[in-house]
C-alpha cells in the first residue's frame, strides 16, 4: 500500500512538471491546429481521441500514445544529422540552429504529451473500472435479494465465460442451446426494449490501416496487454437466439455489455 502511494505520488508530480511546463497550453494548441485542419468536413484524428473510458478502449488507446511517442523520438533522431552537417559545414550560420532546435523542442513536447496523457489515463481508468465495480457489486445484491429462486449456476458459469472471451478478443458464436440461458440472465434484469436490427452480428472495435499498424507496436512492446485490434466480435447462431441476447443486452454500448456481465460476475461471487 506505502509502495502504491508513493508510486502514484511521483505520478501526480511528473504531471505537475510537466503542468509547470506549459504542457496543457500544448495540448490546446495541438487540438485547435486539428480543428481547424478538419474544419470543412468535421472529422477529427481518431489516434487523438479515445473512444470510451471502458478499460478495454482505454488499454487499446495506449497502442496509438505509444506510436506517437516512437514516432516523435524518431523526428528527434532524424533532426541530429543535419545539425551535425551543419556544424561540419558551416559552424556560423544561426538560423538552421534556431530552426532545428524549435523542431526538437516540439517534438520533445510532444513526447512529455504523450506520458502526460498515458498517467491521466491510467488515473481515469483506475476511477472508472472502481466505480463500475462498485456499482456491479450494488446490483449484484440487489438482484440476490430479489431473484434469488431464479439463480442458475450454470447460467452464471456461462456469463463469466462469456467475460473471459470478451476480453480475450476474437469472435465469440452463441450457439442455439445458449438461448434459455440468456432468456433466464435476462428475467434478473428490469425489462427494456431492445436495440438494433436483427444481425446476429455485435462488434466492439472498427478495424483500420493505421490501427493495423499501431496494434502491431503494441503487440511487440507491450504484449501483456490488450492491443487495439483485439476487438470482439460476437455471433449468435439464429434470430431466436440473437433476441434473446438482445433481451439481455439491451444497449449494444460495448461498456454497457462489460457492465451487465459485470455485475453477473459479481453475482456469482455472492
Amino acid at each position: 500500500m506505502d509502495a502504491l502511494r508513493k508510486t502514484n505520488a511521483g505520478k501526480t508530480a511528473e504531471m505537475r512538471l510537466y503542468e509547470a511546463l506549459g504542457i496543457r497550453l500544448f495540448r490546446k494548441a495541438l487540438f485547435l491546429g486539428e480543428r481547424l485542419r478538419h474544419l470543412r468536413d468535421g472529422d477529427k484524428n481518431r489516434n487523438y481521441h479515445l473512444e470510451s473510458l471502458s478499460p478495454g478502449a482505454a488499454a487499446a488507446f495506449e497502442g496509438y500514445l505509444l506510436w506517437h511517442t516512437l514516432l516523435h523520438a524518431f523526428a528527434i533522431l532524424l533532426l541530429i544529422l543535419p545539425f551535425c552537417l551543419l556544424r561540419c559545414i558551416n559552424p556560423g550560420l544561426f538560423w538552421p540552429d534556431l530552426i532545428l532546435l524549435l523542431l526538437l523542442i516540439v517534438n520533445l513536447y510532444c513526447i512529455m504529451l504523450q506520458r502526460y496523457t498515458y498517467i491521466r489515463l491510467k488515473q481515469v481508468c483506475e476511477r472508472q473500472k472502481a466505480l463500475m465495480e462498485k456499482r456491479a457489486i450494488c446490483a449484484a445484491r440487489k438482484i440476490s435479494a430479489v431473484h434469488g429462486e431464479l439463480l442458475c449456476p450454470e447460467d452464471l458459469d456461462y456469463a463469466a465465460q462469456l467475460l473471459s472471451e470478451i476480453h480475450k478478443g476474437g469472435v465469440i458464436f452463441v450457439d442455439a442451446g445458449r438461448k434459455e440461458s440468456l432468456l433466464r440472465l435476462a428475467a434478473l434484469f428490469p425489462r427494456e426494449e431492445a436495440a438494433g436490427d436483427d444481425d446476429r452480428l455485435h462488434e466492439f472495435l472498427p478495424w483500420g490501416n493505421r490501427a493495423r499498424f499501431v496494434s502491431r507496436l503494441q503487440r511487440r512492446f507491450t504484449p501483456e496487454r490488450p492491443d487495439l485490434l483485439q476487438r470482439c466480435s460476437i455471433v449468435t447462431a439464429d434470430g431466436e437466439t440473437d433476441r434473446a441476447f438482445r433481451r439481455l443486452f439491451c444497449d449494444p454500448a460495448p461498456e454497457m455489455i462489460l457492465q451487465r456481465l459485470l455485475i453477473l460476475k459479481a453475482v456469482r461471487k455472492l
